[in-house]
């Protein structure tokens, strides 16, 4: 071959001397995002080699597996919440198999996954002929990054080499042995070996990739965009209310926002569940300080969740949990705690126990995320910090090793994890003051699910007005379950608000039943529904 690239793709980020390679004319490296053993997970040395890969100058290109265990939006879900915001391509990774997975479906969900992406990247599909019957059909107007390991560079078993030897098996080589097999019959990029070569720049074997053509060639179609920060941070320290520490500081490459609250004078409140944004809560609340909550899941959270002392979700077994107790003092306590909820948040895990790092086994904790964490003080301060991540390479996010020595800085003697994510949002005083991510996009906020509420003073809970429908109910003309006199159903998600709300208890059934009281809500039409009967129809917004 003539006028070509070598290019590397690994997941092995810690073998890897991205130096060396940039030394040795290799042009870039195609950075595995993902693997999906038990779902989708962030490969955990990713986001440093991601880093460290631009940082050398090497091109770089994001690959990700595709899971035909979860539909192809699915997948691109999990994709764009995770790809870093400069990416500009992705290659998509089809070799997994699935038992039983029908050929045409298989490809019907993959349709749908590269209309997505490709919307937004540049998209270029990995496979090689054994793969090819996963599939009824594969698509031709997207290129392909083809594996097939010729004799040349693929020896028995692995072995050391130079990448001058490299080149002269390349040079005597036409390209893949099946070309022909190429759906559309076009190879942009050729993986040429198979994890059998030891290269100078790694310790491990390394996969070599073949690019046909000019470096300008492969920087068009990589289509990174510039990381360009027009704010050049600057660390912050001060007491914007009285018992409140503030500090904006750089950690680990992250941007790290973090409060130190007293209690004393200041009301919390969890709200109950609704999907909004950090800041649209501290507006509608009048509240000083607000961060995201717990992980949730559709349209109720995952773990521990309590307002105001009602539960809506119980403890999860080994989650421990953040409460601000009814006479607001913070508390972090473990899973089988006795403790009062009242205000409570389930976290992921114990990230400090009595003031040091939380002892865990969990590859997780490997992983680089933005990060929400809370934890408390001996003395009985609530700590609150958000780490920002996903925005280059002087803002990556946290492990959380680095996440416990953040809290650990700041004084915490117990701290846990909530949602982070592109959930990592705070609120101090009258705006958002990080950068959050959604959907790849750096200071756009996402709909979370609940929210850690903290004023200053002795601030009464507003009760909303506003109501959601959270399962299907037949509106009644008068507030009574023995009403026939009904509408079609409500469905889910559906939007009121009411002033109104009555308090009726009944037999249920008539003869020899339980008696309920139910709570109903007069909308608007003035007919009603029940806000709760063995299970929850419809719930406030806030409050």
């Amino acid at each position: 071959m003539n006028n070509y690239l070598l290019l590397v793709d690994t997941y092995e980020a810690e073998t890897i001397d991205e130096n060396t390679l940039v030394a040795n004319n290799v042009a870039g490296m195609i950075v595995r995002l993902n693997h999906i053993e038990g779902g989708h997970h962030l490969d955990e040395t990713f986001t440093n080699q991601w880093a460290e890969t631009g940082m050398a100058g090497l091109v770089r290109i994001p690959y990700f597996v595709y899971n035909p265990w979860v539909d192809g939006p699915t997948n691109y879900e999990w994709l764009v919440k995770h790809m870093p915001y400069e990416a500009g391509a992705v290659m998509v990774d089809v070799e997994v198999r699935k038992s039983g997975y029908a050929p045409g479906k298989y490809r019907e969900e993959l349709e749908k996954f590269n209309a997505l992406a490709k919307a937004k990247w540049n998209v270029m599909l990995y496979t090689g002929e054994g793969y090819l019957d996963l599939l009824d059909s594969w698509p031709t107007d997207l290129p392909y990054w083809w594996a097939q390991y010729p004799a040349a560079l693929y020896p028995k078993k692995a072995e050391k080499r130079t990448w001058a030897q490299v080149r002269t098996s390349v040079d005597g080589l036409p390209g893949p042995d099946n070309a022909d097999k190429v759906p559309g019959g076009v190879w942009k990029l050729w993986q040429a070996s198979g994890d059998r070569l030891i290269l100078s720049g790694s310790a491990k074997p390394i996969d070599v990739n073949v690019f046909p053509g000019t470096l300008a060639d492969l920087k068009a179609w990589a289509n990174e965009k510039e990381v360009i920060d027009p704010n050049p941070f600057v660390e912050e320290h001060g007491t914007p209310f009285d018992g409140v520490e503030y500090h904006k500081v750089y950690r680990f490459n992250s941007h790290c926002f973090v409060t130190v609250i007293d209690p004393a004078g200041k009301s919390f409140l969890v709200t109950k569940f609704a999907h909004r944004k950090v800041s649209t809560v501290a507006r509608e609340l009048g509240a000083q300080i607000v961060i995201n909550g717990g992980a949730y899941r559709g349209t109720s959270a995952v773990g521990l969740h309590a307002s105001q002392g009602q539960v809506f979700t119980p403890v999860s077994e080994y989650e421990p949990w953040v409460n601000l107790t009814e006479n607001q003092q913070p508390q972090i306590n473990p899973y089988n705690s006795k403790a009062k909820k009242y205000n409570a948040l389930a976290g992921k895990r114990y990230i400090v126990k009595s003031g040091a790092i939380s002892p865990n086994t969990s590859n997780a904790w490997k992983e680089v995320h933005p990060r929400t964490l809370v934890g408390v003080t001996q003395d009985g301060k609530l700590i609150e910090c958000v780490v920002d991540g996903r925005q280059g390479p002087r803002n990556i996010g946290v492990n959380l090793y680095d996440a416990a020595r953040i809290m650990i800085e700041f004084g915490a003697w117990e701290a846990i994890d909530l949602d982070g994510g592109g959930s990592s949002t705070m609120w101090v005083k009258d705006k958002v003051v990080n950068s959050p991510i959604e959907d790849g996009v750096p200071g756009q906020e996402r709909l979370v699910g609940d929210h850690l509420v903290m004023w200053v003073g002795g601030v009464i809970v507003p009760p909303s007005k506003d109501y959601e429908v959270v399962k299907p109910v037949k509106p009644r003309k008068t507030p009574s379950m023995f009403e026939t006199s009904t509408k079609p159903n409500l469905p889910i998600g559906t939007l009121f608000q009411s002033e109104v709300t009555q308090a009726v208890t009944e037999t249920i059934p008539a003869v020899n039943g339980k008696e309920y009281t139910i709570v109903w809500v007069q909308m608007p039409d003035l007919y009603w529904v029940p806000k709760f009967y063995k299970s929850e129809y419809v719930r406030n917004l806030l409050g």
